[in-house]
């Protein structure tokens, strides 16, 4: 009888792992490491400071290096990541808890981005700065799909969860949220 039982929680056990999909175990296996990751790209990080941030975009910005965003409906820091085939922007700002870096969005678009350039559109771009996402990030990112087909990519390393969207024609959008907070550690 015991070891009917034994066998018997062990094929559940691993009926449920096969059930999970490849992000529901990427997120477990990633979130149960005893270790963190908090940068984000450009010298950036989860709990940094608000007046860190705001001082560190002033002195970049007095070095040229970003600029006002060009987001028209909310409040942005733009930037010009260099070396693609055709002038591309990056406008991002990060959510505060506390008054500390908590999350970070980011958009990605090309400058000359026009309804009739359909090589400038969402998809080109994706691929174009995969390298860079990849070089703050890491390889690894699972390609999946929304239940309405729409294309997404995920990456999970520690608490650092990294989305990247296509969110319209033009623009590439990337999330960055820190797990740990979802799941009330610290």
């Amino acid at each position: 009888m015991h070891r009917l039982i034994c066998w018997s929680l062990l094929a559940f056990a691993s009926l449920w792992y096969a059930c999970q999909s490849d992000y529901e175990k990427m997120v477990a296996r990633e979130t149960s490491r005893e270790v963190r990751i908090d940068s984000l790209f450009l010298g950036f990080y989860f709990g940094m400071p608000q007046d860190s941030f705001f001082n560190y975009c002033w002195s970049a910005n007095q070095s040229g290096r970003c600029h006002h965003g060009a987001e028209t409906d909310v409040t942005s820091v733009g930037y010009y990541p260099g070396g693609y085939s055709k002038p591309v922007v990056m406008n991002f700002f990060p959510r505060f808890e506390n008054r500390k870096i908590a999350s970070m969005w980011a958009t990605f678009r090309y400058r000359d981005w026009a309804p009739w350039n359909k090589e400038l559109f969402s998809e080109p771009l994706r691929k174009e700065i995969s390298p860079l996402l990849e070089r703050w990030f890491g390889s690894g990112f699972l390609a999946l799909k929304t239940p309405e087909g729409a294309p997404f990519w995920v990456k999970v390393e520690a608490n650092r969860q990294v989305l990247i969207t296509l969110p319209n024609d033009s623009q590439v959008r990337l999330e960055i949220t820190d797990l740990s907070k979802a799941k009330g550690k610290m």
